[in-house]
C-alpha cells in the first residue's frame, strides 16, 4: 500500500511526498523476505526517481524490481519495471524493444489496463520519432481504457499526444481541443507535472495565432505550477516566458 501511494504521488509531480512514502516502505521492507514485495518498493522508489529527473537511480530502481519480480515470478511487476525502464533510455530502438516486451505480457496475462499503459508508452516513442499515425494508433488503442475506468491521468497524457499529432497534422483548432482536454484531466487529478505541458502547448498555439491576451493567464499557470513541483526544467521554461 505505502509503495502504491508513493507511486501515485511521483506521478502527480509530488517527489517529496513520494520520498516520505518510499522511506517509510523501506522501513517497512527492511524486514521483509518477500521478493515480490520488494520488488514492488524498488519499483516505487524508481517512479520517484525518475519523475523528479534522477534517471541514473531510476534506472538503478527500475533493474532491481525486475529482477526481484522475475525471481519471484512476479509477471505483473515484471512487466511493469520493464515498462518504466523502456523511459529511462536514450536509444529508441531499446525503448521500443522494453515497451513491446511488456505489452506482449500484458496481453498474455490478460491485464488490459497494463496492456493500454504500454501502448501509451508505444505511442509516446512513436510521436517522438515523428511517425504520427502509428502513435494515433497506440493512442487509440489506449485512451477508451482509461476512459472505462475514470483514469484521467492517463487519458490527459494519451489526449496530450493526439493533441501533438493533430497540430502536426495542421489541424490546430482541434489540437487545441485535445490540449484544454488534457489540462482539464491533469488539473482534475491533480497532476501538475502533466497540466504543465498541456499549458506550455496551448500558449505556443496562441503564441503562433498572435492571441496575446489569453497568455498572460497561462504563463502564470504554468510559474505556479513548476514551482509546485519544483521541476527545474519546467521552472526555467516559465520564467523564460
Amino acid at each position: 500500500a505505502l509503495s502504491r501511494i508513493a507511486r501515485t504521488y511521483a506521478n502527480m509531480g509530488r517527489p517529496h511526498d513520494a520520498q516520505n512514502y518510499i522511506d517509510e516502505a523501506a522501513s517497512v521492507c527492511s524486514a521483509v523476505s518477500d521478493k515480490k514485495v520488494l520488488a514492488d518498493a524498488a519499483e516505487a522508489q524508481g517512479e520517484a526517481h525518475f519523475w523528479s529527473g534522477n534517471i541514473t537511480d531510476a534506472i538503478a530502481s527500475f533493474t532491481r524490481a525486475r529482477k526481484l519480480a522475475s525471481e519471484a515470478e512476479d509477471r505483473e511487476g515484471e512487466g511493469l519495471a520493464t515498462m518504466m525502464l523502456s523511459q529511462t533510455t536514450d536509444d529508441p530502438q531499446q525503448a521500443n524493444q522494453l515497451a513491446w516486451a511488456a505489452l506482449d505480457g500484458f496481453f498474455e496475462s490478460g491485464n488490459a489496463y497494463s496492456a493500454a499503459r504500454a501502448h501509451l508508452k508505444l505511442g509516446y516513442f512513436a510521436s517522438a520519432a515523428g511517425d504520427f499515425e502509428v502513435a494515433r494508433c497506440h493512442c487509440e488503442s489506449a485512451l477508451p481504457v482509461f476512459q472505462r475506468i475514470a483514469d484521467k491521468d492517463n487519458s490527459a497524457i494519451a489526449l496530450n499526444i493526439l493533441g501533438l499529432i493533430a497540430r502536426q497534422s495542421g489541424d490546430i483548432e482541434e489540437s487545441l481541443k485535445y490540449y484544454r482536454r488534457a489540462r482539464n484531466d491533469f488539473a482534475s487529478v491533480p497532476d501538475d507535472l502533466g497540466e504543465v505541458g498541456s499549458v506550455t502547448a496551448i500558449a505556443d498555439i496562441l503564441l503562433s495565432q498572435l492571441k496575446y491576451g489569453d497568455l498572460e493567464q497561462l504563463y502564470a499557470r504554468k510559474l505556479h505550477l513548476a514551482q509546485e513541483t519544483s521541476n527545474h526544467s519546467f521552472l526555467a521554461s516559465a520564467l523564460l516566458d
